[in-house]
């Protein structure tokens, strides 16, 4: 048997949403740019995770470590409310207005060793006007994201868009911590970064495969979702 929701992931047969999206093949994500220095934000990040009181992280984590810090809380489509930390984060901040600002959430998003965020859906992508990015602070060979049917591991300190208006899940089989920062920005403010295929509506295979994710889901209850 697994020992952890991870382990069961890795271990899982391929999804019917899975080979139905690697029959079409589309693209899911891809690096792109940073306007500027990393090492700024990633000082900025490390500061967060050490001075944050526990009292102000989300605790959703398999073994109830923390999960999640919050520095701008989405209030409507497009619009963003910054946290008071965010303010002593000038390198972040500066990210941001490079995009634009931030049109949703902004999070410090952690997986602990062991830990599985199962299959879901997010309303974000290029061609639907609200764009998440990720920024990998700490990581490991085994923390890992399926965009649905394509497996990926971005480096710390990279800036990479995903489309989540598919099916896609995280976990982290290694022994390490992962935590990612990620964004949310206008479709506009990256348009001209990516490839063209990524800004094309796609919504009949979102559709399709989201159908498929929720049928799967409903009949196989094998890998749990983190509380």
């Amino acid at each position: 048997m697994p020992k952890t929701p991870a382990d069961a992931a890795a271990a899982a047969p391929v999804t019917p949403f899975q080979e139905f999206l690697r029959e079409h093949d589309p693209a899911m994500e891809m690096r792109i740019p940073l306007p500027g220095p990393v090492d700024p934000i990633l000082r900025d990040l490390a500061r967060a995770v050490r001075e944050t009181p526990q009292s102000e992280r989300g605790h959703a984590c398999h073994d109830g470590t923390w999960s999640s810090i919050c520095l701008a809380v989405g209030s409507g489509w497009g619009a963003s409310r910054p946290a008071p930390r965010l303010a002593s984060m000038p390198a972040v901040s500066a990210l941001l207005d490079r995009f634009g600002g931030c049109a949703g959430f902004c999070t410090l998003a952690r997986i602990a060793p062991g830990d599985l965020l199962d299959w879901h859906v997010d309303p974000l992508s290029a061609d639907g006007g609200i764009a998440r990015l990720h920024l990998p602070v700490v990581t490991n060979p085994g923390a890992v994201t399926d965009l649905c049917h394509r497996r990926v591991h971005w480096p710390v300190g990279t800036l990479h868009y995903g489309d989540y208006g598919f099916p896609h899940r995280v976990f982290n089989t290694g022994a390490t911590e992962r935590i990612h920062l990620y964004f949310d920005v206008s479709s506009e403010a990256i348009a001209q970064l990516l490839d063209p295929e990524l800004c094309q509506p796609r919504h009949d295979l979102r559709a399709r495969s989201t159908g498929l994710m929720h049928r799967y889901r409903g009949r196989d209850t094998r890998i749990s979702s983190p509380p």
